[in-house]
């Protein structure tokens, strides 16, 4: 509800995920890029509302029936 709420207003989310640096775990904090923003985006530094949809229906269908 609190995702769906404030899917109109992206720049106010924070997008936490662990990757692999230097062989270390690390902890990577992006912005939520909007959608109706233009231009390039550099992913390193933002995550689309596409992908933040792809996991989620992701997590979704691997709930048990």
């Amino acid at each position: 509800m609190i995702l769906a709420a404030l899917r109109e207003r992206p720049e106010h989310l924070r997008f936490v995920d662990a990757v692999r640096r230097d062989g270390h775990r690390v902890t990577r904090v992006r912005t939520v890029a909007s959608a109706r923003a233009g231009g390039p985006v550099d992913h390193r530094l933002t995550v689309s509302p596409r992908e933040i949809d792809l996991l989620l229906d992701t997590a979704t269908s691997e709930e048990p029936a």
